[in-house]
């Protein structure tokens, strides 16, 4: 009787036609990725002039420059929902008016909101307040 080990090796002596290339595949596209990225890397080095210093010096800076964009474009979503003129439902009331749907942000909350991505410390926004 043969023993686990002994049939996952007379396995793979069967069936190493098959798997090497599925092998050969994966790590042959993980070397090219690398590849890609690291040309990648060195053209935003070399042309990028300080932020590309920035980015090498920093390990978490594309992240970071992802992370200040997305909470841009929420502010400019939130905006235009703030401002926006109030829809029409397709809900009547008793006299076939259509109920009007407000924006869920308010304008003062916006410009509260827009403030506090002008002013990230909150103590320069009290200091200009005052």
């Amino acid at each position: 009787m043969l023993s686990i080990m002994h049939k996952i090796i007379d396995s793979l002596h069967k069936h190493f036609k098959t798997l090497l290339p599925i092998i050969g595949v994966a790590g042959l596209t993980d070397l090219i990725r690398e590849f890609v990225r690291l040309k990648l890397m060195e053209w935003i080095y070399s042309n990028l002039g300080s932020a590309g210093q920035w980015l090498r010096n920093y390990p978490v800076g594309v992240f970071t420059l992802g992370l200040i964009l997305a909470l841009f474009v929420l502010a400019v979503f939130v905006l235009l929902e703030a401002f926006s003129k109030p829809d029409a439902s397709a809900i009547v009331d008793l006299n076939q008016r259509p109920f009007l749907i407000r924006p869920m942000v308010t304008k003062r909350w916006a410009i509260g909101f827009a403030s506090f991505l002008r002013y990230p410390s909150h103590s320069q926004l009290i200091r200009e307040m005052m």
